[in-house]
This record gives C-alpha cells, structure tokens and sequence, in this order.
C-alpha cells in the first residue's frame, strides 16, 4: 500500500501571485550572485534587475495594474534602471550600483501597493457604490423637499454643486485612485446632507405653516414623516451596522413607528387633529434617532 500523501493541485489563488513572484524574483538575483563567475558585480546586478524590472511576470502584472499608486512606483523604478544603465556605460560602479538596488527596492514598493489592492480594492468599490447611491438617494430627497416648498430652484442649485464633485469622482475612479474619489463623494455626500437640514429647519415648528383644515395639515406632517423615515434609511445606513448604535437607536425607531400607526388610526377615525399631534411625536423620534447616531439636523 502507497503510505505517500497526494501532493495538492497547484493553482493561481487571487492576491497570492505577487508574493511568489516577488520571492522567485529575490532568489533569482541571489542565485545570479553566488554563481556568476566571470562577470563583475555591477554586470550581474544590471541584468538581474533588468530581468526583475523590465522582463518578470511581476513586472507585466504592474504594466497592467489599475492601482496608480503602483503604476507610479513602477515607472520610478524603470527610470531608476535607465540612470543605472547610464551610469554604467560611463563607467561609474558605484552610482550603477546605488541605482540600480534603488530600482529594485522601488519595484518591490510597486508590487506590494498592487497586491494591497488586490484585497481592499473590491471592498473600497462595494464602499464607493454605496455612497454613490447614498448621495443620489439625498439628490432625490432634496428635490422632494424642494417641490414640497414650491422651490424648483433650489433643488437646481444643489444639483449644480454636487454634479461636479460626482463628475470629478467618477474620473478619478477610473484612473484607479478610489480614495481620492471617495474623498470627492464624501464631499458631496456631506453638502447634499447639509442641504437637507437647512431646508427642513424651518418647518419643525409646523404652527409656523398655515393650512385650511387639520386634514390638510395631517398629510402635510404625513409626508414629512416619510421624508424623515428616508432619512433614516440613507443616513443611517452604515451607522446601524455598528451594533451599538443600532441597539441605541431601536427604542426610538420602534417608538416612531408605533406612533405612525396609531396616527394613521386617528386620521381613519377623522380624527385629524390628534393624529397631527401623534405623528409629530413619531418624527420627533425619528429625528432623535438620527442625532442619536452621531448626525445633527434640526427639529
């Protein structure tokens, strides 16, 4: 009976290939040295690193990389080569040989942002959508807000403001530099959220507004409830799954919704003025849930 164990099945797994490539590349240039005998040592250190730099399987994976950062270190590196091979022509050794280990450690500078973002870029993309979608979602709220105040304009000028910083954002994503974009999507995110407040500021105090019967006033705090209940789904988004918050909000959430209910019941009764009052406590909540997680708006 065979006691040897089955060798396992080799195969390219995701975000390994340039931790091999990088060690193969190291054993390479350490071989080249201990056996090169007819060669000086800046000869041999020229053609390793030009075999690293210019010719490895590392060396095509950076060509192709969509991580500027990398690509970047990777172009430093080529042109830390070039002053090496200049330097050697011109017969100076000691400046070949400063270039060309510079070249060599820049390269594997190169390698490691590469491979760093083989693990985190899918989850900054999954990151960046979501805020993408985050900012449309308050677009979209903002000019609900603005129609509900017969403010067609303001809803453009927000529009105007934030179109940009999306524009610029979506550009610097796909040059591959994703935290410069969320960057440009948080700010968008952080004047749309702005927007929001400042025009909802005035209406807490809906005595304030006038209205020909506590019918019309019922649907008017009616819609202004769901608005704030939007709110919650975008700007708490992220903030719930944080299992503290989340367990620090839920009394007012549970709250808020259980006087929704019981306005709704009012207003079927035709009891509208009552059903006003609740549904006002029912936003109330839903406002200090969102200040409960750490975001202000007025109310």
């Amino acid at each position: 009976m065979n006691s040897r164990k089955a060798m396992p099945r080799t195969g390219y797994v995701p975000g390994k290939i340039f931790p091999v490539l990088v060690v193969l590349c190291i054993l390479l240039f350490s071989a080249a040295v201990v056996f090169a005998q007819d060669k000086s040592k800046s000869v041999l250190q020229l053609e390793s690193v030009q075999k690293l730099v210019l010719h490895s399987s590392a060396a095509q994976q950076l060509d192709k990389s969509h991580v500027q950062e990398a690509r970047d270190r990777y172009q430093d590196a080529r042109n830390m080569l070039q002053k090496g091979e200049q330097a050697m022509q011109n017969g100076d050794d000691t400046e070949a040989q400063r270039q060309l280990s510079a070249a060599m450690k820049t390269f594997l500078e190169a390698v490691r942002l590469a491979e760093q973002n083989t693990v985190t870029g899918p989850k900054k993309n999954t990151d960046y959508e979501n805020r993408l979608q985050t900012v449309n979602a308050l677009l979209s709220a903002h000019e609900r807000i603005a129609k509900e105040k017969q403010d067609g304009t303001a809803a453009g000028e927000l529009r105007d403001l934030v179109q940009p910083q999306l524009n610029r954002a979506d550009a610097l994503r796909k040059a591959g530099k994703l935290d410069e974009a969320r960057d440009e999507l948080d700010k968008a995110y952080t004047l749309s959220k702005k927007a929001i407040e400042s025009m909802r500021g005035g209406d807490t105090l809906v005595r304030t507004l006038h209205f020909e019967n506590k019918e019309q006033e019922y649907h008017y705090e009616l819609d202004r409830n769901d608005t704030h209940k939007m709110l919650i789904s975008v700007l708490l988004k992220e903030k719930l799954e944080n299992k503290s918050i989340k367990n620090m909000v839920a009394p007012y959430l549970d709250r808020a919704s259980k006087l929704r209910a019981d306005a709704e019941k009012l207003a079927e009764d035709g009891e509208y003025a009552r059903a006003v009052e609740v549904l006002e406590s029912s936003t109330q909540d839903l406002v200090r849930a969102i200040r409960g997680a750490g975001i202000y708006i007025p109310g």
